[in-house]
């Protein structure tokens, strides 16, 4: 969570307008850490997911394409190598529209 913050932080300093940060569980390490247990029901599931430790935050902002570098080079900065495994993905998407928000008028 430290890191996320971090680059929350980071992303608003670079003039991102507002960040989301959304926690999630990743498939995958879920189903590394119920593999060492006994489950009988998928929905046993639900009662690990409460007890893990490993959340995951997923970050979101939407910005102008010019502050688009600005923001990979924060994450970078705070990452030190977004390389290393279960650092996390970073991706940009184009937005073609979007609504809500201060620039929409509605």
């Amino acid at each position: 969570m430290e890191q996320t913050l971090a680059i929350a932080d980071a992303w608003q300093r670079a003039g991102a307008p507002g960040v989301t940060l959304i926690p999630s569980h990743g498939f995958r390490s879920l189903q590394e850490r119920t593999r060492t247990l006994e489950l009988r029901h998928f929905v046993n599931l639900a009662s690990i997911l409460k007890q893990m430790d490993e959340t995951v935050h997923l970050l979101f902002s939407m910005v102008d394409d010019h502050l688009v570098d600005a923001l990979i080079g924060a994450a970078r900065a705070v990452l030190k190598d977004p390389l290393t495994p279960r650092t996390g993905v970073g991706f940009v998407l184009d937005v073609d529209r979007s609504f809500g928000g201060p620039e929409d008028g509605a």
